[in-house]
C-alpha cells in the first residue's frame, strides 16, 4: 500500500516537465498534473485546474449545471430523474431527496442538459449602413482571438484574461488597418503563435500578435488569400487566385518573401470562397465553390488530385470544410432537400459523417469545427440559430442557442465556433440588428 501511494504521489507531478497539454491528461494546479475530476479541481488535457461554483459538478473534465436532488442511476443510489430505486431491492425515492438503493449509495445532484451562457457583447459595432464581415474566432495561448472587418477597417479582439470555467473576459481591441480591402484571416501558427493575414489597398500584410507588447507586421505583395500557418515557425501558405487560375504561393520568411508551391490548378470558371488548410501529415488542402459545386483537391507538393467530382451546392452555397480528428478533410452544406449535411473523404469517396445534420430550412450560413478531443460541431443560421455535436454517430442539438442578446436582434449575421482549453465549444456571433456587436457564448 505504501509504494501505490508513493507511485500516485509520483503520477500527480509532471516528471517530462511544466505542467501542460504534454504532460497531463487531467488538469494542472501549482505545476502538478491533478485528475481533473472534482469540483475544487476540475478540467482536462493540461488545461489549468478551475473551481467550480456553488451549485455546479464538474463532469469530464468540464463544471456543469447540477440538479436540484435524485439519486446517481447505477447499482446504488437514486434514479437520475429525480427519486426512484435504481435497481436495487428497496430505497424508495423522492422528488427532492433520492432514496438509496438496494446496494447502498445515497442520492445526489445530477447533471442537467447544456446550456449557452452569454458572456457579453465587445468591439465595435458598425454604423452608416456598413455591416460586421468575415467574422472569425481562434484560441491560443489561453486567450481568444476575434477578427472581422467593418468598411475598410480590419479589427482584432483578443481577451487579456486567461480562459477559465469561472471567468468574465477582458477584451483589448486593436485595429488591424483602416485600408483593408477584404476581411482578415486569423489562424494558430507554430507554439501556440496567433496570426492576422489580410489584404490592403496596396498589397497585404501579415501581424504576429504577441502576448503584451508592439504588433509586429510584416507587408508583402501581391496580397495572399486566405492564408494559414505551416507546421514550422515562419512558414505560412496563401492562395493567389484569378478568374482562370488557382495558386498556392509559401513563405519561408514569415511573410516578407512568397513563392510558387505546387503548381497552378486551371479553373474552368470563376470560382469564389477559397479556403486553404494544411492537415497534420503536411498535404495542402484547398477547397472553392465553381458555379453550384464545392470543388476540394489535395496536394503533397506534386500535383493536385480532385477529391471526388464535387459537391453539389444548393443557391446559397453556404458550406464550411474542416480536417477532422482522423486527418479527413469534411464538408457541411445543404443538400438538393435543403437538409444540412456532414461528409468526410475517405478512401476515394465522400462518405456521410453521422447522416443528416439537420433538416429544416437550407442554412444561410454555417460553420463546422473539429475539437482537440475529435468531436465535430456545426453550427447553423437558418436565420435562426442551431448548433449540434456529433455523438457517435447521430448530430444531437447542442442545447438551445439563439445567439441574440437582445429581444431586438431579428436574426443572425455572422457565427464562428470554436474550442477552448478543456474542449469545450465557444461561439461568436453578430445579428443583422443596426449597431449591434459582437458577442461571445459559452456551452456550460
Amino acid at each position: 500500500m505504501r509504494l501505490g501511494l508513493i507511485g500516485l504521489l509520483l503520477l500527480t507531478a509532471c516528471p517530462g516537465g511544466p505542467c501542460g497539454p504534454g504532460t497531463c491528461n487531467g488538469c494542472c494546479r501549482d505545476d502538478r498534473c491533478e485528475n481533473g475530476d472534482s469540483v475544487q479541481a476540475c478540467g482536462r488535457a493540461g488545461a489549468t485546474c478551475t473551481l467550480c461554483s456553488t451549485g455546479r459538478l464538474c463532469s469530464d473534465g468540464r463544471c456543469m449545471s447540477s440538479g436540484a436532488g435524485g439519486g446517481v442511476t447505477g447499482t446504488g443510489g437514486g434514479s437520475s430523474a429525480g427519486g426512484g430505486a435504481a435497481g436495487g431491492a428497496g430505497g424508495a425515492g423522492g422528488a427532492t431527496g433520492g432514496g438509496s438503493g438496494g446496494s447502498g449509495g445515497s442520492g445526489g445532484g445530477t447533471v442537467v442538459g447544456p446550456t449557452w451562457v452569454s458572456l457579453g457583447a465587445f468591439g465595435d459595432a458598425p454604423a452608416g449602413g456598413e455591416s460586421i464581415e468575415g467574422l472569425s474566432l481562434a484560441y491560443a495561448n489561453q486567450r481568444l482571438h476575434v477578427t472581422y472587418r467593418i468598411g475598410a477597417a480590419a479589427y482584432f479582439n483578443r481577451t487579456s484574461n486567461a480562459v477559465s470555467s469561472v471567468w468574465t473576459p477582458q477584451w483589448v481591441k486593436t485595429v488591424v488597418d483602416t485600408s483593408a480591402s477584404r476581411a482578415p484571416d486569423l489562424f494558430a501558427g507554430p507554439a501556440n503563435g496567433i496570426f492576422v493575414g489580410f489584404c490592403t489597398t496596396t498589397g497585404g500584410s501579415i501581424v504576429k500578435l504577441p502576448m503584451s507588447g508592439s504588433l509586429s507586421v510584416q507587408p508583402y505583395s501581391p496580397c495572399v488569400t486566405p492564408m494559414t500557418s505551416g507546421p514550422m515557425q515562419d512558414l505560412f501558405y496563401g492562395l493567389n487566385v484569378t478568374s482562370t487560375a488557382l495558386q498556392v504561393s509559401r513563405s519561408t520568411t514569415g511573410g516578407s518573401s512568397w513563392s510558387p508551391y505546387t503548381g497552378g490548378i486551371t479553373l474552368p470558371n470563376p470560382v469564389s470562397q477559397p479556403k486553404v488548410f494544411v492537415k497534420p501529415n503536411g498535404n495542402l488542402v484547398v477547397s472553392y465553390v465553381s458555379v453550384d459545386k464545392l470543388i476540394v483537391q489535395e496536394t503533397g507538393g506534386m500535383t493536385w488530385v480532385p477529391l471526388g467530382t464535387g459537391l453539389q451546392l444548393p443557391a446559397s452555397l453556404a458550406h464550411d470544410v474542416a480536417i477532422d480528428g482522423s486527418n479527413r478533410p469534411c464538408a457541411a452544406f445543404a443538400n438538393a432537400a435543403g437538409a444540412t449535411v456532414v461528409q468526410c473523404y475517405e478512401a476515394g469517396t465522400w462518405v456521410p459523417l453521422g447522416g443528416v445534420a439537420y433538416s429544416a430550412a437550407a442554412p444561410t450560413k454555417l460553420d463546422l469545427a473539429a475539437d482537440g478531443a475529435g468531436k465535430m460541431w456545426l453550427v447553423l443560421l437558418t436565420p435562426g440559430a442551431v448548433v449540434l455535436s456529433l455523438n457517435g454517430s447521430t448530430w444531437t442539438p447542442a442545447g438551445p442557442f439563439n445567439g441574440c442578446l437582445t429581444a431586438a436582434c431579428p436574426s443572425l449575421a455572422e457565427v464562428a465556433i470554436a474550442h477552448g482549453p478543456s474542449d469545450e465549444p465557444f461561439i461568436v456571433t453578430t445579428s443583422s440588428a443596426a449597431d449591434d456587436q459582437p458577442a461571445l457564448w459559452r456551452l456550460e
